[in-house]
This record gives structure tokens, sequence and C-alpha cells, in this order.
């Protein structure tokens, strides 16, 4: 139960918020969870960081969620397991969204060319 803390809470409650359909308050669940959350708990960062791209998206701001949603992790390895999962949901939603944009264009390029390194 320790890992339950409040960044922990707070994160879930995003989730929660973005599921309803408040994006609002999934993004301001989602800074607050990555302002609090430990050092060392980089998957969840990096799961937190996406939720808080995916409810920019989900506010319009295409710019502001592509810019969020680049995860450059220090080890270089392509996402792996429920970070990956969210990582094609955003990718979705975003192409979804805003299909012609230049921000979905970079973005997709730059995942690609990304996880074409780290293999």
């Amino acid at each position: 139960m320790r890992f339950y803390d409040r960044a922990e809470l707070a994160g879930l409650s995003g989730i929660v918020h973005l599921t309803l359909g408040d994006p609002a308050a999934a993004e301001a669940d989602a800074h607050h969870a990555l302002a609090l959350l430990r050092p060392g708990l980089d998957r969840n960062r990096r799961m937190y960081t996406l939720e808080l791209a995916r409810a920019q998206l989900a506010q319009g701001d295409v710019e502001q969620a592509c810019a969020t949603a680049v995860l450059d992790t220090p080890d270089r390895r392509a996402p792996t397991g429920r970070t990956a999962e969210l990582l094609g949901l955003f990718r979705t939603e975003l192409v979804t969204a805003a299909p012609d944009s230049r921000h979905t264009r970079d973005w997709s390029a730059r995942a690609r060319d990304t996880h074409t390194k780290r293999e």
C-alpha cells in the first residue's frame, strides 16, 4: 500500500478524469502526479507523461500534446508493456484528431525514427 502515495493517486485520478471525458481535470492531475512522483519511478513518469499528452490532445492542443509525448529514455530502448500500449493509444488518438497536422506528421516521423534507431 506504500506504493499508492499522493503522486500515484493523482495519476490514477487523471486517468479516471480522462476516461470520464474531463481532459482539463485529467491534465491538472497528471501535472500534479508528475510533480510529486518520487525519483527512480521512470516507467510511471513515462506513463503519466503520456496520460498528460492524451489530456492535452483531448483539449485540442495538438502541438503541446506532441511535444509532451516525446519520450527520451536514458537507456534509449523502445518502450515496452503498458508504456508501449499508451504510446500506441496516443498515436491512434493523434492521427484521428489531427490527421493532416504538421505536428502529427513530425511526431510520427520522430517516433518512427527513434524506434528504428533503438532496435
